[in-house]
């Protein structure tokens, strides 16, 4: 449930299965070099540069305390706490994807991963840093229909308001085609003041290169009030 919330899954972001606390993934650097060879001539050896990434399990939990009347009268509090806890999961899940800092037990995300590059944004904010990003992902060789952007609701609404000299918005129809022919995902997982300025960040990128690592499947457990040194009268769910 919470990877069918998740904006970093929707923007094509990947879940790999980890069988231990820890796994190393081949990351391609560089790739090997094609030549054209006349005949008989000796094909020149070339290879690609692959470096080992580790994932590290984090663990993330929830405790819900839910009073014993509505836990005991209510048909429908399953499902509710079921999508609750799945969305507060997507939603932190997606924070950290995107700009955890890996400081105490939380993961490193996009933003703070030294390797992946960054821009300063205009004042204000315009489609060309939008453009810019694009072409920068297209120099890569990163197909157009996989690059998505994500960012914060106010961001979104800095774009919505923009409009040429005559008042007319300059999105829609009208948009340029690096804005047009790229997903866009909007989270407030990154937080409306976590950029230059007054502006937040924009992270645009092909996602399927972001994997997320699971090292067990959700737990969720209930148990009555007593347990734990908890004495009021409540019942616990904890999920981790």
């Amino acid at each position: 449930l919470a990877r069918d919330k998740s904006v970093c899954v929707a923007a094509g972001a990947q879940t790999v299965v980890m069988p231990n606390g820890t796994l190393k993934v081949p990351v391609a650097t560089a790739d090997p070099t094609c030549y054209w060879r006349a005949e008989s001539v000796a094909v020149t050896a070339s290879h690609p540069t692959i470096v080992a990434k580790t994932l590290t399990a984090k663990t993330c939990a929830i405790l819900c305390k839910i009073p014993i009347e509505l836990y005991q009268d209510s048909q429908m509090l399953g499902a509710y706490i079921e999508d609750s806890i799945a969305l507060a999961l997507a939603a932190e899940i997606d924070k950290q994807a995107l700009v955890g800092d890996g400081s105490g037990s939380t993961p490193t995300g996009i933003a703070s991963t030294a390797s992946i590059g960054t821009s300063a944004a205009t004042d204000p904010l315009g489609l060309g840093d939008i453009r810019l990003a694009v072409q920068t992902l297209l120099a890569t060789n990163v197909p157009l229909e996989a690059i998505a952007a994500v960012y914060n609701s106010r961001t979104w609404a800095q774009f919505d308001e923009l409009v040429d000299g005559e008042g007319r918005p300059l999105l829609g129809e009208r948009a340029p085609e690096s804005f047009r022919a790229i997903k866009h995902l909007v989270t407030n997982s990154i937080p409306s003041t976590y950029g230059e300025g007054t502006d937040s960040k924009i992270i645009v990128g092909d996602f399927r290169n972001l994997l997320l690592g699971m090292r067990n499947d959700i737990s969720i457990k209930a148990f009555e009030a007593g347990n734990d040194g908890i004495t009021d009268a409540v019942v616990c769910i904890e999920m981790y």
